[in-house]
């Protein structure tokens, strides 16, 4: 005779509704991982191009009519749209806004609507990494170049100072900020400014005395703590 088999009693029951359940969520989360994988991946990949876009830009400024410039945008936009939370992203998207000004002021064209894109842009990276010495720098230059010294001037070239006092890009982004603008700093931001840029006497000193020599302000470089111990004290003879 064929048996019967028992019915499973209600803790059985229970145990593998909570076994299904456990392997429901197992799934779900493998798949939620697989989809962020793809569209991470989609975004490293859709940013390439215009990384490279930007490496060229920065010894050789795109023509008016270079396609792969044009779609450069698009692909950083669409990158940073599917991986909103990388800062890289939108920094680049930045850097591609600062570009095209620049682009737009070599052909006497006006590059204020490119300068406050690339502004909002870095703003969104800083959100995103508030620890970037790099950044805050860029910020406190294009605050530089709209002629917006206010409140975001100030601490974002204190921030740049204090978290990169001694990376070189940061001191020569500083030194175009402190020679530029110097007067329009707040006064206790000043000193911590100049400090940094006085980090970057003993290797790019030359750099930063061009600087501050185009600016017209000879007189602050040779203010620069330490600068009389320098090899360039001649100078401020």
């Amino acid at each position: 005779m064929r048996r019967v088999s028992a019915p499973a009693s209600p803790q059985g029951a229970r145990q593998l509704v909570r076994r299904l359940g456990a392997a429901s969520l197992g799934i779900a989360a493998l798949i939620a991982l697989a989809i962020a994988a793809l569209r991470l991946g989609a975004a490293d990949l859709a940013a390439f191009a215009p990384r490279r876009a930007l490496e060229r830009a920065a010894t050789q400024p795109p023509s008016r009519d270079d396609e792969r410039w044009a779609r450069a945008r698009a692909q950083l936009e669409r990158a940073a749209s599917l991986d909103a939370g990388n800062p890289d992203l939108h920094e680049a998207l930045g850097r591609w806004h600062e570009a095209a000004a620049l682009r737009a002021e070599a052909l006497r064209l006006r590059s204020d609507a490119e300068l406050r894109d690339a502004l909002l842009n870095f703003r969104h990276a800083l959100a995103l990494r508030p620890s970037s010495a790099y950044t805050w720098a860029s910020v406190a230059l294009l605050k530089l170049r709209l002629a917006e010294f206010d409140d975001e001037f100030s601490s974002a070239a204190a921030q740049a100072a204090r978290l990169g006092p001694w990376e070189p890009e940061v001191q020569l982004i500083l030194a175009n900020v402190a020679f530029g603008a110097f007067e329009k700093l707040r006064a206790r931001e000043r000193p911590t400014v100049l400090r940094t840029v006085a980090n970057g006497l003993q290797r790019q000193g030359d750099a930063i005395f061009d600087i501050a020599w185009r600016a017209g302000r000879a007189d602050l470089f040779c203010r620069l703590p330490g600068v009389g111990a320098s090899r360039l004290a001649l100078r401020c003879v």
